[in-house]
């Protein structure tokens, strides 16, 4: 069996159930919190937070604990199949959401938002390790994320109630986590051999951590924008969110793999920049040709700003603070994007 595709499989299969999570999970809040907007940003917050708790999991403990990781699969059980609990309340404070989301469905996305990290730590400790670098699975779990952003508007939800969904998802996650164990044995380092990668370099500094940071922000903030530009011109309905979030997620999957497609775009940024301009003098008017424009200019500039990331990625001793810094970043620009222009205008 081949590690690499197996662990690549693993990753794909994690992200689906990940990304595939959040649409259902809102949905499954509807009848306690009901339907307004609060309830939905209060519930991607929650999403954010958690990530992030699954990224700094994977920096500190992840890389001590070895196969240890393995028991950590068994905790979600208790939340399976996966089903909201809380009191209705159709005003509920935000406090009360984030509690019924940590109890109900805390465990599994918690682990589930380890994997890519965690599966590039073993491949980078691992043969693998080697003769290719593990960033690829990025890429993969990306596409993950790209399918169930697809997948679930247009084909899951007009087919299966929450109930076949939550037990499909159940399945989903046994297969997952098979996987997982796989993915440990065939990567395992061999007996005697050393379990750490040994870093040829400096460890990156707080200038690099911070840039890391800020270009994994700048999108991000800009994929709200955009969304939210769009809405207001043509309204809210589910292409408004998936295209640009399809965008953001493609060009990961473009760029974070052996052969990057498009890496030459990061010469065109000073042009780009014109361009953007330009696309803001237009803003004023209302077409659906305006709209494309808009949306092209937010995939060129994704592929500038995540070329830019990969092409500043560190060598993979240092990998789980490259993922914590794009973390931190991504959710720092949806926030400044979420709060600062309502309270600044």
């Amino acid at each position: 069996m081949n590690a690499a595709r197996v662990m690549t499989l693993t990753v794909l299969v994690g992200a689906l159930l990940l990304f595939g999570m959040e649409p259902m999970v809102g949905r499954m809040l509807v009848p306690y919190f009901g339907s307004a907007v609060s309830t939905w940003l209060t519930a991607l917050m929650f999403f954010q937070i958690v990530l992030f708790g699954g990224y700094l999991y994977a920096h500190l403990v992840a890389p001590r604990i070895g196969r240890w990781h393995l028991l950590l699969l068994f905790l979600p059980l208790l939340n399976l199949p996966l089903g909201v609990r809380g009191e209705v309340a159709p005003v509920a404070p935000m406090a009360q959401i984030l509690l019924s989301l940590t109890l109900s469905v805390g465990l599994p996305f918690f682990v589930l938002s380890t994997t890519a990290v965690v599966l590039q730590l073993w491949w980078s400790r691992s043969d693998l390790g080697k003769d290719r670098e593990p960033y690829p699975l990025y890429a993969a779990s990306n596409s993950g994320s790209l399918l169930a952003l697809l997948g679930y508007p247009f084909l899951v939800e007009p087919l299966a109630g929450l109930r076949a969904q939550s037990l499909v998802w159940a399945a989903g996650y046994v297969l997952y986590a098979g996987l997982v164990a796989a993915s440990w044995h065939l990567a395992r380092p061999e007996p005697g051999h050393a379990e750490e990668v040994v870093a040829s370099g400096p460890p990156p500094s707080v200038g690099e951590l911070s840039l890391w940071a800020l270009l994994a922000a700048l999108p991000s903030g800009f994929l709200l924008a955009v969304t939210s530009v769009i809405a207001n011109e043509v309204g809210s309905f589910p292409m408004v969110w998936v295209l640009p979030l399809a965008i953001y997620l493609g060009t990961f999957v473009l760029l974070f793999r052996d052969d990057p497609v498009g890496m030459g775009l990061r010469r065109f940024w000073p042009e780009l920049g014109a361009l953007g301009l330009l696309g803001y003098s237009l803003a004023s008017g209302t077409s659906y040709l305006l709209l494309a424009f808009q949306l092209t200019l937010f995939f060129l500039y994704c592929m500038v700003v995540h070329g830019e990331l990969y092409t500043r990625r560190p060598e993979p001793a240092y990998l789980t603070r490259y993922y914590l810094a794009l973390s931190f970043g991504g959710g720092l620009g949806g926030t400044v994007v979420n709060l600062v222009p309502p309270a600044a205008f």
